[in-house]
């Protein structure tokens, strides 16, 4: 991924208002969602409960 991408990413990201951010039930997710949350500390976090198709 080229750096203007990156950069074009977290100007969104630092742009956003009280983002919605949907994350797995794993930990995993849980730890995606946390360091989001500590990084923009504003925002409502919804854990999606999965399960693989057998």
């Amino acid at each position: 991924m080229a750096w203007e991408a990156y950069q074009q990413i977290k100007k969104h990201l630092d742009d956003c208002k009280k983002p919605l951010i949907f994350f797995d039930d794993d930990q995993d997710g849980t730890c995606s969602f946390l360091l989001f949350y500590r990084y923009k500390k504003e925002g409502k976090g919804i854990p999606l409960k999965t399960a693989p198709k057998l």
